[in-house]
C-alpha cells in the first residue's frame, strides 16, 4: 500500500539535466555581470545602458531555470492518492530501442529495468482502491436482453481458476461495443475481425459493468476472466427461443 504523495519512481533525463546546468551557468554569469555594472552605472552612461540589457537577461534566464527545474521535478513520480500500487501487465521486449539505452521489458519498474529508456506516456502502474474493483464483461446481443442492473454475477479470473469473485451488475451499455480490449483479442476469447488487428467484434456485443468485492490488487490490471450473471429463471419455451435466435444469427453471420 502507498500513501498520497509517496514517491513511486525517479526518472532521469540526461539532456534536460545538461540544459538546466548550462542555463544556471549562464544565469550566474549574467548576475555577476549585473553586479559589476551596478557599481559603475551611476557615472558611466554606457554601463547604465548595458545594465538594462543584463537585468532583462537575468529575468529571462531565471524564468528558463524555473521552467526546466519544474520539468526536472516532474521526473519524480508520486502517488496521487492513498491506495494499492498495481503494476501493468508484463510485456515482452519492445521492438525499437533508444540509440543510447535499451528498452524496458515486462513491467517498467522492475529492478532489471534500471537505466532503461522509457517513452513519454508509458503506463508504469496505477494506484487503486482495491475495495472498489470492477470488471467489464462483453455479452452477446441475444443474451443482453435478459441482463438487468442489480443482478448477481460471479467472475472467474484467468490467473486463478479456483478464485471466484462475487459481483453485481451496475451498468448495461445502451450502444453495442465497436471494439474489444486487445487482451481479449490476443487470446481469441471473442470472435473478432483479424483484418482489423482482432479488436473489432464479428458479433454484436454489449459492455456490462460489474462491481466486484475486495480483490488482490496486484492481479487487477489487464486480467481476463469469465463472468456468469444470474438472470431471472426462464421457461423451456424462452430457452428454446433464445437458442433459435443464436442459431439463426450464427448462420446469417456464416453466410448460409
Amino acid at each position: 500500500d502507498v500513501v498520497a504523495g509517496e514517491k513511486l519512481a525517479q526518472l532521469a533525463n540526461a539532456e534536460l539535466q545538461s540544459e538546466l546546468i548550462d542555463i544556471i551557468g549562464q544565469l550566474q554569469r549574467a548576475e555577476s555581470r549585473t553586479r559589476v555594472l551596478e557599481t559603475s552605472a551611476a557615472a558611466d552612461p554606457l554601463a547604465m545602458a548595458q545594465l538594462h540589457v543584463t537585468r532583462a537577461l537575468v529575468t529571462d534566464l531565471s524564468e528558463q531555470v524555473r521552467l526546466k527545474s519544474h520539468e526536472n521535478t516532474e521526473l519524480s513520480i508520486q502517488s496521487p492518492r492513498a491506495g494499492t500500487f498495481i503494476a501493468p501487465p508484463p510485456v515482452g521486449e519492445l521492438a525499437e530501442e533508444s540509440a543510447e539505452m535499451p528498452n524496458w521489458t515486462r513491467a517498467p519498474l522492475d529492478h532489471v529495468n534500471r537505466n532503461c529508456y522509457i517513452e513519454r506516456g508509458t503506463l508504469i502502474g496505477m494506484v487503486a482502491d482495491t475495495t472498489a474493483c470492477e470488471a467489464i464483461a462483453f455479452v452477446d446481443e441475444v443474451d443482453v436482453r435478459y441482463v438487468r442492473v442489480g443482478q448477481s454475477a460471479r467472475v472467474q479470473l484467468s490467473h486463478s481458476k479456483s478464485q471466484i469473485v462475487d459481483g453485481e451488475v451496475t451498468e448495461i451499455a445502451k450502444l453495442n461495443a465497436s471494439e474489444i480490449p486487445s487482451e481479449l483479442a490476443a487470446m481469441n476469447d471473442l470472435d473478432a475481425d483479424q483484418a482489423t488487428g482482432g479488436t473489432t467484434p464479428l458479433r454484436t456485443v454489449y459492455q456490462i459493468r460489474i462491481a466486484l468485492g475486495p480483490l488482490d490488487g496486484c492481479q487487477l490490471i489487464g486480467v481476463r476472466g469469465r463472468a456468469k450473471i444470474e438472470i431471472t429463471p426462464q421457461t423451456i419455451a424462452q430457452r428454446g427461443l433464445r437458442w433459435l435466435h443464436r442459431t439463426l444469427k450464427t448462420e446469417a453471420a456464416s453466410g448460409f
